[in-house]
């Protein structure tokens, strides 16, 4: 599965100090910068196909925001191949302002709005809370409304994981808190979550390679003159029709999953309309913060089990071919 990644980028004042955190005697933002570097050097980190942009985002001066794109959209193979956009990117950054997290957030879900064919993610790295500008909260709307994955990286001890570890959640992200110099790279790495196959499927799956294996083998066995020619048929003929029942029990669960996965987006259109109504409140002033926050949450966790769901549903379909 190919992704476009934005990686967002905390350059508030306190990523210019390295306060909270331990195992360096240099800004976390200059360790940050190095880690990334180091990421895009790794042929492993992505997939060939990912498409990895960066942002960054502070207060420059009291109120307003700032949030730009460092490094538009590139494939990760040209990255990785040794390009240096990355590190020119990277080396005029310096922390300072305040942290308009809600800001920076919205601004990079709207980077990432009209593409298809690839799954959208961020990964956000940030140290602190926010204290410029939107709550982040309210942004969660907009990462379910356009299929958004917000992973972040809490960095030291006064990231406000109270607030950030629900909205990744929330977005089926993770979060991650780092309090070490040496925990940071790893952290640093998309993680393609992959649910569990159903035990049903997954048996279905190893019984058709297993069947698949035997006829190869007795194939090899035939060329090599190592059995009877009538030996050969009745065996190849029975492990045919175990392949032909398991084929038809493949186009079952398949039409199941499919049903099934209907029957959840169907689901989620209710909540989701609910939500959209209820930002639309929001936005015309109808509601306060709080009672949209309050009233939203549920719907948005509502929503967040429906879309893992959803997601194990289309793991088995692509599964089973």
């Amino acid at each position: 599965m190919a992704y476009r990644l934005l990686y967002l980028i905390d350059c508030s004042g306190s990523m210019g100090k390295d306060k909270g955190f331990s195992g360096i005697r240099e800004p976390k933002l200059g360790l940050l910068k190095k880690s990334i570097i180091e990421l895009f050097k790794n042929e492993k980190a992505f997939s060939p196909e990912d498409c990895v942009g960066l942002m960054y985002f502070r207060e420059k001066v009291v109120n307003a925001p700032e949030i730009c794109l460092l490094m538009p959209f590139q494939e990760a193979a040209c990255i990785t191949a040794g390009s240096l956009l990355p590190i020119e990117a990277l080396a005029p950054l310096k922390g300072a302002g305040g942290t308009p997290l809600g800001a920076g957030i919205r601004k990079a879900i709207e980077s990432l709005k009209g593409e298809e064919g690839q799954s959208k993610g961020i990964m956000l790295v940030t140290d602190g809370s926010n204290s410029v500008g939107e709550d982040p909260r309210l942004v969660v709307y907009d990462a379910l409304r356009d299929n958004v994955r917000i992973d972040i990286v809490g960095l030291g001890t006064s990231v406000d994981e109270l607030t950030l570890k629900p909205l990744a959640e929330k977005t089926g992200g993770v979060f991650r808190r780092v309090s070490d110099a040496s925990e940071l790279a790893p952290a640093l790495v998309w993680q393609r979550i992959l649910i569990p196959l159903s035990s049903s499927a997954a048996g279905m799956l190893a019984e058709t390679n297993a069947i698949k294996n035997e006829l190869r083998h007795l194939e090899g066995a035939a060329s090599r003159n190592e059995i009877a020619s009538q030996g050969y048929q009745n065996k190849k003929y029975e492990l045919a029709s175990k392949l032909a029942a398991m084929q038809q029990a493949y186009r079952e669960r398949r039409a199941e999953a499919c049903r099934e996965l209907c029957g959840l987006k169907l689901e989620r259109e209710k909540p989701m309309a609910e939500l959209t109504q209820l930002n639309c409140m929001l936005l015309k002033k109808e509601i306060d913060k709080r009672n949209y926050i309050g009233t939203a949450s549920q719907l948005e966790d509502k929503v967040a089990r429906l879309n893992r769901e959803i997601a194990a549903r289309q793991q088995i379909l692509d599964a089973l071919g």
